[in-house]
């Protein structure tokens, strides 16, 4: 397995402006398909910023009816004025009449799309970072057509060419919809797991020393390449992938594969080490293990992923810990 490094440059997430700037000169285009569209209206339920910036660029897009492509075609494309182009637009321009708008806001939609199908590496260039801040989930959308969900302080190396399309998660949790392309297998790399897919939904949990991985839909093969194990799950099966090999396949139904981008944590004899992973990626106030032999306490539950405070109740409901609250961080310890 290919080992990324520190040397690449972090990719920022476009804001919900740009990105709806995106999807407007996309659903435009005249190669726009029905999964283009179905993957925008999940792109637009996902929060009312997205909402919001969509209807600001439906405005500004019916004023833009005239570009001097000339003009267009003879400025430099680079990222640079890409993002001072967008920087101008501030959320009052979305209503400002002002001559130059039309024509300037063309050309950020057309430079945005450059942008976005470009974000990707050629092949033979180096790999690109997306990651997400703690609390954060972002959608990526890669120019064939993939989408991935990061959860809270999660990342993730990106490397798309000719003829493979891998990702490595790197830290944290991922939920993967793949565009299904038989020519280019989609594998997704976490230590030493790897899952390949040619076009499924699936979920990817990167732990300290295992990783998770579960299926809503389709199938894929998950190989530990120290033990050379290799399983295929199919629809609500999963697998944990350990130190020394794969463990017993169990099973969920499959719409709880990725359940916490709906706000739920499911777990199922799941180890609190884990829980207490998960909990860490989206608090800012992390938990901490006071004895590492409470790192082995099973939990089965469904938690509300949004609402730390009624999860860390239910945990003392039912295990025999307590909580002790500090300023930076709180102490999980054996109930007295």
């Amino acid at each position: 397995m290919n080992q990324y490094n520190e040397e690449y440059e972090p990719q920022m997430i476009p804001s919900p402006r740009e990105q709806a700037h995106q999807w407007m000169v996309r659903l435009n285009d005249d190669n726009a398909t029905a999964l283009d569209r179905q993957r925008f209206q999940r792109w637009l339920a996902i929060d009312e910023a997205n909402r919001q910036a969509w209807r600001e660029t439906e405005i500004i897009w019916q004023q833009a009816t005239q570009i001097d492509s000339d003009r267009l075609r003879s400025t430099h494309r680079g990222s640079g004025l890409v993002k001072k182009l967008l920087g101008w637009l501030q959320p009052r321009d979305a209503f400002n009449n002002s001559l130059w708008m039309p024509t300037a806001l063309a050309g950020v939609l057309m430079f945005a799309v450059v942008l976005w199908f470009n974000q990707a590496p050629a092949p033979g260039s180096s790999a690109v970072i997306y990651a997400t801040t703690i609390g954060e989930t972002k959608d990526v959308y890669l120019p064939e057509g993939s989408v991935i969900t990061l959860g809270g302080d999660s990342s993730v190396v990106l490397h798309l060419s000719a003829d493979k399309r891998r990702v490595e998660l790197r830290r944290g949790e991922a939920f993967f919809d793949v565009h299904p392309d038989k020519s280019r297998p989609f594998v997704v790399g976490a230590g030493d797991t790897q899952v390949t897919v040619l076009g499924t939904r699936f979920n990817v949990n990167r732990f300290n020393h295992h990783s998770r991985v579960s299926v809503a839909h389709g199938r894929v093969a998950v190989e530990n390449q120290t033990s050379q194990e290799r399983v295929e799950l199919t629809p609500g099966q999963v697998v944990d992938s350990q130190t020394t090999g794969l463990a017993p396949i169990h099973t969920i139904q499959a719409d709880q594969s990725g359940a916490w981008r709906n706000g739920l944590r499911l777990y199922i004899d799941a180890p609190l080490s884990d829980v207490v992973s998960d909990f860490n990626r989206h608090s800012p106030k992390p938990l901490q293990l006071s004895d590492s032999g409470l790192a082995r306490l099973p939990v089965t539950a469904i938690f509300p992923a949004d609402d730390q405070k009624k999860m860390l109740l239910s945990l003392q409901d039912v295990l025999p810990i307590e909580l002790l609250h500090q300023d930076q961080q709180i102490i999980i310890q054996t109930r007295r």
